[in-house]
């Protein structure tokens, strides 16, 4: 009989586990691939919630495979009322694993109240696995948070981003402004004289990730995977890390962690560019100049008409 199986990549922006984890006497270590946030908090380390924020504006993109199916997305309450249930999507046979299907699912969070929520995945039917998620927090607007949206021009961290999904995960964070920075060929003669023959400037931004509280590891985990894809907008501009991956800031005995890496705009811009599609509304001419020759009897050379076009 067939082995099911499930692969779910870490780079979705929604943490997920088996409902009730795969538990061994003999191992006592609790790591986040496998345990809710709250069950990873150690003994002596201070006992905190942590809620990831999305907002009505924003829609939840998810792909997994499974060889088996259906397979379907619920949302709960966080008091287990059960609100909405969304069907993954069949998209095709994942090419590195003919084994497998490729599910994705969109889900437009407008569609909902205000609230603390969480999301399972179920496999079969009958259903024979369940995912859950870690708690939402879901709001209109949710201050110091930043959208991030994401691709890659083919597969990257088990994501097959060739079907063309593009995810998107807000996260606690802000972007601050480091400061100028330039790049700079100085010609330095016999006597130590220095010119500029070349510089380019170029902005610095920190992205400065928890928002005063901080995040849990997973969140950490999934943000550095993130920005390593080539396509990457940060409320809807491009950015591309400076970095080799994010950076610690920690509280002893804190179970949650700030984290910050440097930032370039992707296209360095020494210019404000404004456009839009409104119509100009002014009057344009059109000079036509005809030439007699070779349409009949020529009476004389070439006749030019002035037309003005509303």
């Amino acid at each position: 009989m067939p082995t099911n199986t499930v692969i779910y990549p870490a780079i979705n922006p929604l943490q997920f586990y088996k409902q009730v984890p795969d538990t061994d006497s003999r191992y006592n270590s609790r790591l986040f691939d496998n345990w809710y946030f709250s069950d990873t908090i150690l003994p002596w380390e201070q006992r905190v919630t942590w809620h990831q924020p999305w907002q009505r504006s924003d829609v939840l993109h998810l792909q997994l495979f499974s060889n088996y199916g259906p397979v379907n997305l619920k949302l709960y309450k966080e008091d287990d009322t059960l609100v909405g249930t969304i069907p993954f999507d069949q998209i095709m046979v994942n090419f590195n694993d003919p084994t497998l299907y490729i599910y994705e699912v969109d889900v437009n969070m407008s569609s909902y109240d205000e609230g603390c929520y969480y999301f399972t995945i179920t496999f079969g039917s009958p259903v024979s696995l369940t995912f859950q998620s870690e708690l939402i927090f879901l709001s209109d607007t949710i201050e110091s948070t930043l959208l991030l949206e994401y691709s890659h021009p083919s597969f990257r961290e088990d994501m097959i981003f060739e079907t063309g999904i593009q995810p998107k995960m807000r996260i606690p964070a802000v972007l601050k402004f480091k400061g100028p920075a330039s790049k700079n060929t100085v010609y330095e003669d016999q006597p130590l004289n220095l010119t500029v023959i070349r510089s380019l400037s170029y902005r610095v931004f920190t992205l400065d990730i928890g928002a005063g509280k901080g995040i849990p590891d997973y969140m950490a985990d999934k943000i550095d995977r993130i920005l390593g894809c080539r396509t990457l907008l940060i409320d809807g501009v491009a950015y591309t890390k400076m970095g080799d991956s994010i950076e610690p800031a920690a509280i002893e005995d804190y179970p949650l962690r700030g984290w910050r890496i440097d930032m370039r705009p992707s296209v360095n811009r020494s210019s404000a560019h404004y456009q839009n599609e409104e119509p100009q509304g002014r009057q344009v001419s059109v000079m036509i100049n005809v030439d007699s020759k070779g349409l009949g009897t020529d009476t004389g050379g070439s006749e030019t008409v002035i037309t003005d076009v509303k």
